[in-house]
C-alpha cells in the first residue's frame, strides 16, 4: 500500500488499537500493514497516548521486547471513574424506579447502550491486571454488560443457563431449556435473600480449561448467583478472579462471596416516602488508591 500520512497513520492506529481492546499488537505486524518504520509507528503511539490520557479515553502501553507491541487498556483517571459511578447513583435514586411492593426498576440501565460501553469499560478498567481469560454471567439481564465487559478485556463470553422451577398436576418438576451445545455441567445452588435451591448449567466447552474466570452481573443481593457461579468455575477446573456487579443490595450485610465490586450500593427503597437512598458502591475504596 501507498504510504500514508502522519495524521493518516495515526488515525489508523488508533482504530486498530480500540478495535483489540488489551490485546497486544505487534509493531513489526503493524509496520509491515501500514508500510512504515517501527520507530515512525512508536513515535504515533506516543502521541495517541499523550491524547487519550488528557481525553480519559484509556490507556496505550508499549511492551518492549521481540514478543512486544502495544495496546490498549480502557478507562481513565479517578475523576472519570467517580463520575461514571455518580452519575449511576444520581439515576438509581429517581424515586420514579420505585416499583409497587418496594422493589426499584433497573433493567433499563443495561439495554442503554451508551451506558452499558461506560460501565464495562470501568469493568474492565478494574479487572484487567487479575488478568481473566473469560467473562461470566447468567441469563438474562446481566448478558448485555457482561458481553461489552468482555469485549473491552479481549476475552470470550459465557453464560450459564438457569433451570426454571414448574409445576405439573401438582407434581414439581424442571423446565429444561432446550440446548444444542453438547454435555452441560449441572449445578444446584442456594439463593441467599430467598433461600431457594436453583440450578444452573453450563456446556463444557464454555470455559477453557484453567479457566481464569470474571464474573459479571446486573444486581446482587445476598450474592447467591454470584456463589453458584463460583462453584460452577470450580467444577470445570477453573479459578474465579473477581466479581463485578452493577448495583449490590446494603442487606444482607453478610454476602455469600467476598472478592466483588460493586458500582452502587442500594441502601432502601422507602415507597410510603417515595425516597430511594443510594450511594457509591466498595467499588470507591480501589478507585481512590
Amino acid at each position: 500500500m501507498d504510504k500514508l500520512g502522519k495524521g493518516e497513520r495515526t488515525a489508523v492506529l488508533a482504530r486498530l488499537l480500540c478495535g483489540k481492546p488489551n490485546q497486544l499488537i505487534s509493531l513489526s505486524e503493524l509496520a509491515d500493514s501500514l508500510n512504515a518504520a517501527k520507530s515512525t509507528l512508536s513515535e504515533d503511539a506516543a502521541a495517541i497516548k499523550k491524547a487519550f490520557s488528557q481525553l480519559d479515553l484509556g490507556v496505550i502501553e508499549t511492551i518492549p521486547g521481540a514478543n512486544g507491541g502495544i495496546r490498549w487498556r480502557p478507562g481513565g483517571n479517578v475523576q472519570w471513574q467517580t463520575k461514571i459511578i455518580n452519575d449511576l447513583c444520581a439515576q438509581l435514586a429517581d424515586p420514579a424506579r420505585i416499583l409497587p411492593g418496594g422493589y426499584l426498576f433497573t433493567s433499563d440501565l443495561c439495554t442503554d447502550a451508551k451506558q452499558v460501553e461506560q460501565f464495562a469499560s470501568l469493568f474492565a478498567h478494574l479487572f484487567a491486571d487479575r488478568e481473566p481469560t473469560v467473562v461470566l454471567t447468567v441469563e438474562m439481564k446481566g448478558i448485555t454488560l457482561a458481553y461489552a465487559t468482555a469485549r473491552y478485556l479481549g476475552v470470550p463470553l459465557a453464560i450459564a443457563r438457569k433451570e426454571l422451577p414448574g409445576s405439573l398436576e401438582g407434581w414439581p418438576l424442571v423446565i429444561r431449556q432446550e440446548r444444542t451445545e453438547g454435555p452441560t455441567i449441572n449445578i444446584n445452588y442456594e439463593t441467599g435473600s430467598h433461600k431457594r435451591v436453583q440450578t444452573m448449567a453450563l456446556p463444557h466447552r464454555s470455559l477453557p480449561k484453567q479457566a481464569r474466570a470474571l464474573i459479571i452481573d446486573d444486581f446482587m443481593r445476598a450474592g447467591g448467583t454470584a456463589h453458584g457461579l463460583e462453584e460452577l468455575v470450580q467444577e470445570f477446573g477453573g479459578t474465579t478472579v473477581g466479581c463485578g456487579v452493577l448495583v449490590a443490595t446494603r442487606e444482607p450485610e453478610q454476602k455469600l462471596i467476598n472478592d466483588y465490586f460493586a458500582l452502587a450500593l442500594l441502601e432502601n427503597v422507602d415507597a410510603d416516602q417515595q425516597v430511594v437512598t443510594v450511594k457509591p458502591g466498595n467499588v470507591m475504596h480501589k478507585t481512590n488508591r
